[in-house]
């Protein structure tokens, strides 16, 4: 029997970021919220904080479905 460690390190990340997510829930929806932000009628300051928000949600969903449709034998 073999040791996967790339799947032991995905489920301490993934323990770590719930942890996180559950001590910092207000902030993070905050954050979060900001993505409305980015259309017109807006400061540049939100407008960038709601493109930071998107890119990192976008990024997060494309290592998820990697990590998800990597089939490493």
């Amino acid at each position: 029997m073999q040791i996967h460690w790339q799947n032991i390190a995905a489920l301490m990340l993934t323990i770590g970021a719930l942890t996180l997510f559950l001590k910092y829930r207000p902030q993070i929806s905050g954050f979060l919220s900001m993505m409305t932000m980015i259309g017109p009628g807006h400061d540049s300051e939100e407008k960038t904080l709601g493109l930071i928000a998107f890119g990192l949600v976008a990024i997060s969903l494309v290592a998820i479905v990697r990590l998800l449709t990597h089939n490493k034998k």
